[in-house]
């Protein structure tokens, strides 16, 4: 094994924070620039749903994004604290919005793409959340801290040799998820078919009780416990399934008396925090688990809407748009039971949705094959990531 220098990631890089904006700043003035989002932290930069600020707003030159920096979610829910994702080379000035920090490289020392690869290993990314000072819903990256991890440094030729070697592997798991995308696509397009038959639009509440999960004052650290009943937030919620975790559960005794908020066989529940569109039916194993505060439970009414039907209709794109503009705040949406109550959805007739609840299932199975050979390439890539950064590769 390779011995390298140590050190810190704040010696080879620093945070660049964000600009604060209020709503009614959004897309108003002749002179706005496009700024960048925690939602627009994903695999690759997402650059189709950004929103305008005015110029103005942004104070410094170096709140604007440059090619090779890391943008990092700062503020969201516990599992997506700290994702990042590799800035291109944008079309036009781009600002860095509130709830998110740019990783800028010192390119003397550090090169960017074996930077964000570190940053983005698995292993960083469990140390900066098991950093991250938690309020009741909402992680905050601790920066001060970050700048104090410890970096293992080749020399910047050895930098841009893993960085190459990384960038190849990564593209073949990129590869494999455009197939996962095609198959969601699939859906959607079944779903908006089905859809194109309805009978116009009703408010959802009339075809599903909205209810949401606990306040977070009826939750305390002592009522915590390893293997309990668990809480489903957004975060326990993957892919369409419901991924609970053992460490994020209350005890019996506890649960009993949040019995209003417990999860029922053919319920959908679905995240009201952050990203949007985060949805799962809950089936025989879940039955029983309890909703958490940033989640809320659609029980559908059993003549009016199936359940699979409604979770595709909650986590399509045109609603997931429409629950965004309705929200609650810019950077970081919220949503309440009125504002998913009064969501126009299609009224479809329950024949059509039983046609597409077959599809659906169908092409679910597909989908899991395929998911079970990502998660074997994620777990060479994963392998890979660790002997890259311990100087084995």
């Amino acid at each position: 094994m390779t011995t390298w220098p140590t050190v810190t990631l704040g010696e080879v890089a620093h945070f660049v924070r964000g600009v604060t904006f209020k709503p009614s700043d959004v897309g108003v003035g002749a002179e706005t620039v496009p700024v960048m989002r925690t939602k627009n932290v994903q695999a690759l930069l997402d650059q189709d749903d950004v929103i305008r600020i005015p110029k103005r707003l942004v104070r410094r030159p170096d709140q604007f994004l440059r090619v090779g920096d890391t943008l990092i979610s700062s503020a969201n829910s516990w599992n997506l604290v700290g994702k990042c994702c590799w800035v291109p080379d944008l079309s036009e000035q781009t600002a860095i919005g509130g709830f998110v920090v740019s990783l800028r490289p010192n390119p003397k020392l550090v090169y960017p793409r074996f930077l964000y690869h570190w940053f983005a290993s698995p292993r960083i990314q469990a140390e900066v959340r098991g950093m991250a000072n938690s309020t009741t819903n909402i992680s905050n990256l601790p920066i001060g801290r970050c700048e104090g991890l410890p970096l293992h440094l080749p020399p910047i030729e050895e930098q841009r040799r893993i960085a190459a070697i990384l960038d190849h592997a990564n593209s073949l798991r990129l590869k494999r998820e455009q197939t996962m995308d095609l198959l969601r696509s699939i859906e959607e397009a079944a779903v908006e078919r089905v859809v194109s038959f309805g009978r116009g639009t009703v408010q959802l509440g009339l075809i599903a009780e909205v209810r949401t999960g606990p306040f977070g004052s009826l939750l305390h650290k002592e009522d915590y416990v390893d293997n309990g009943v668990p809480l489903i937030n957004p975060m326990h919620i993957s892919d369409g399934q419901i991924v609970p975790n053992p460490k994020f559960t209350v005890s019996p005794d506890k649960a009993s008396s949040l019995d209003r908020y417990r999860l029922r066989v053919r319920d959908v529940v679905m995240g009201r925090r952050g990203e949007m569109g985060r949805c799962a039916v809950v089936g025989p194993d879940e039955a029983g688990f309890l909703c958490g505060t940033g989640s809320l439970i659609v029980r559908p009414v059993e003549d009016r809407v199936r359940p699979t039907f409604l979770k595709m209709l909650l986590s399509s794109r045109a609603v997931v748009q429409a629950l965004e503009a309705r929200a609650l705040g810019v950077t970081l949406p919220n949503l309440n039971t009125k504002i998913v109550e009064s969501l126009p959805v299609p009224d479809v007739d329950m024949t059509r949705q039983a046609r597409l609840e077959t599809l659906l299932i169908d092409i679910g199975r597909a989908r899991s094959l395929r998911a079970e050979a990502q998660m074997r390439l994620d777990a060479l890539f994963t392998s890979l990531q660790a002997r890259a950064f311990s100087g084995r590769l």
